[in-house]
């Protein structure tokens, strides 16, 4: 049987960033080890989490990968595991006398693998369904051991001692050899899982690719005038309120919008409240598309989600981590100091920025949390506010 990868090696030219050595070899080595089942997925949008690889297998899990291609020979790479900004363990590299901090790869798959499992492919969580998920780090420049020696600090204990085959770490020798055990050990060891099936793959797939849904979604939305007129154009500002009752068509009209700039090849953020309606936004834009490819465009997220995403990119996951540690409560913590500390970290330059930025249930957030989502939006952005007739508005800017 041929293979899935997608997109196909053919458009390598036209993928989100070109693959580096490392990548490509990586990319040779599981299209060359691994069985013909294994779909292979090459930087995935997947709603905005963009890992290296995903691979996919219906009857035996699934696969996420980051390839790190860190030369541990050019930099001197450490991680300290008590530095005195209470940030916990933290991972540098110096050059030249000159000290940078990098992104934690551990935290970086852990996420990937928790919002698959969550998020993704929610019906897993019915069984032991995180078993099937592997996430993995593979350094193609640097000998296994010295990694190890530097990241374990960053691991858990079941990640380092007592499961590592769903947690593995690769060195330059596996990828040398093409070791794909000691790369990916769950696809050598098993040709079959009670926990997966074609369903959950179904589920991952659809924020893989292009979702194909069934027919009656695919019909196209139906709007009158003024609803097209609102998803058609922006205001002057770029700023616009849209405030009607519940069945008015208002999460049409953004849905709608999302699609447009989508085919005009804007990044579009899409937030809400809760996480069950960005499910429903999603199969609405799928019905409103008018162009191929705005799956890779639109990231759909719930507010409280986002600040955890964008506090990774800002490489302040520690800091998120140790809200929940103090004795502030509940509702101060996602009031307030999330809200807060995203602020803090849209403001980082790592952080992706958007064309647009469009919120539904705007009934529902503070200001605090508009003002936050307003610091990944561009400069010349549009921001589009969704909400009851009940709403009480705060400043749109």
């Amino acid at each position: 049987m041929n293979r899935v990868i997608h997109p196909p090696l053919a458009a390598s030219q036209s993928f989100r960033q070109p693959l580096t050595r490392g990548e490509r070899a990586v990319l040779e080595l599981f299209h060359r080890e691994l069985p013909p089942k294994w779909e292979i997925y090459i930087q995935p949008h997947m709603n905005g989490l963009r890992p290296d690889f995903v691979l996919l297998n219906p009857d035996v899990g699934i696969g996420v990968f980051e390839i790190k291609d860190w030369d541990f020979g050019a930099m001197h790479y450490s991680c300290d595991t008590a530095p005195n900004n209470g940030q916990g363990s933290v991972l540098r590299a110096t050059h030249d006398g000159k000290t940078f901090l990098k992104r934690d790869p551990v935290q970086q798959v852990r996420r990937y693998k928790e919002e698959i499992f969550s998020l993704y492919c929610p019906r897993l969580r019915k069984g032991n369904g995180f078993a099937v998920i592997t996430a993995g780090l593979i350094f193609p420049a640097t000998n296994r051991q010295r990694v190890v020696e530097v990241i374990a600090p960053l691991q858990t204990a079941d990640e380092r001692d007592r499961y590592p085959q769903y947690s593995p770490v690769a060195g330059r020798e596996a990828v040398d050899t093409g070791d794909l055990r000691a790369i990916f050990p769950e696809a050598v060891a098993r040709s079959s899982s009670i926990y997966m099936s074609p369903d959950h793959a179904d589920d991952i797939r659809g924020w893989l690719v292009e979702p194909d849904f069934a027919k009656d979604q695919r019909k196209p939305l139906e709007m009158d005038t003024r609803q097209r007129t609102y998803a058609e154009t922006r205001t002057e500002s770029g700023y616009r309120r849209i405030k009607g009752p519940a069945g008015s068509g208002k999460s049409v009209v953004l849905a709608a919008r999302a699609a447009q700039l989508a085919a005009e090849g804007k990044s579009v953020l899409v937030a809400t409240y809760n996480i069950t309606l960005w499910h429903y936004l999603r199969d609405l834009v799928a019905r409103a598309a008018r162009a191929p490819g705005w799956n890779d465009r639109i990231t759909f997220v719930h507010f409280h989600r986002w600040c955890r995403m964008v506090c990774d990119e800002a490489d302040l996951g520690w800091a998120y981590d140790e809200l929940w540690k103090t004795d502030r409560g509940p509702d101060t913590i996602l009031n307030r100091d999330m809200p807060e500390l995203a602020a803090r970290a849209s403001r980082e330059p790592a952080v992706t920025r958007y064309d647009a930025v469009l919120v539904d249930e705007g009934q529902d957030y503070r200001l605090s949390w508009w003002n936050a989502l307003r610091g990944v939006a561009k400069p010349d952005a549009e921001l589009l506010l969704v909400a009851d007739a009940t709403y009480a508005p705060f400043p749109a800017h």
